[in-house]
């Protein structure tokens, strides 16, 4: 395929366990503005590749979730995490990596 021509398919599923660090510590408050959730967790990717190989990457993945409470609904959180793989994972720009750092920031609604 010709370079930005490739097309990945991907899918995987994994399971993170969650700990509330300021209710272990402070005892659980409803009322508390600012929490601390540290999390670890397994995943498992099936990864095809447009005329490569297709590859299964096992990965542990570990982070912290920090929530600021703006109302009884709504929440601003920021999550960086950083994802061990068991296997080189290609992504397609002709390199291989053992690691993937992330970072995401959002807004959480309650129902």
């Amino acid at each position: 395929s010709k370079r930005g021509k490739s097309r990945i398919q991907s899918f995987g599923i994994g399971g993170d366990y969650l700990m509330s660090l300021s209710n272990w510590i402070a005892g659980e408050n409803e009322d508390r503005k600012f929490e601390v959730i540290p999390n670890i967790g397994i995943h498992i990717d099936f990864n095809s590749l447009k005329d490569r190989k297709n590859s299964t990457t096992l990965g542990a993945r570990g982070g912290v979730l920090v929530n600021y409470k703006l109302s009884k609904q709504y929440n601003l959180f920021i999550e960086p995490s950083v994802n061990v793989l068991e296997n080189s994972f290609d992504r397609s720009f002709g390199r291989s990596v053992k690691g993937l750092a992330e970072l995401e920031v959002g807004v959480q609604y309650k129902f």
